[in-house]
């Protein structure tokens, strides 16, 4: 399904989790702007994330109503926005594991926003949901996310 004649919300529409909740990512800039393993912004920075919900089929609704707006899924399950990529890993019963990437000098504020949109739009409709969050080691990527 051709998802690119869909419009976006505008940023002030996405809703995000409160500053306070549990469940949101904070982005961490030492690991990526690391001087030692990315000082020249070459590589590509991953966050899982793993999500589980008490109702899997809610689960499964607000996660399909919100990748509704992205690009995708091509043949490896990945999504794209102008900025970054969000690639659908597992979906079995009541678990959702996702890895959101980025990369390039933009990559932290790209990264951010797109897991905060997740976060807003589906965790945040999801109250009793948990989600831990983990950063992969950062790698070089030969595709750049403009370009996607």
């Amino acid at each position: 399904m051709d998802h690119d004649d869909i419009p976006l919300p505008e940023p002030s529409q996405i809703p995000e989790l409160a500053l306070g909740d549990s469940r949101r990512y904070h982005m961490n800039m030492d690991w990526v702007w690391s001087r030692k393993y990315n000082r020249r912004l070459q590589k590509t920075a991953t966050v899982r994330g793993t999500v589980i919900a008490e109702d899997p089929l809610e689960l499964k609704q607000r996660f399909s109503d919100w990748s509704a707006h992205l690009r995708g899924p091509d043949s490896d399950g990945v999504f794209v926005q102008p900025g970054w990529s969000c690639q659908l890993e597992r979906f079995d019963g009541n678990t959702l594991v996702l890895c959101f990437s980025s990369g390039g000098e933009d990559v932290a504020d790209s990264l951010n926003d797109g897991i905060q949109w997740f976060s807003g739009a589906v965790l945040q409709a999801i109250p009793s949901s948990t989600v831990t969050w983990g950063e992969l080691p950062l790698h070089k990527s030969a595709a750049t996310f403009s370009d996607r």
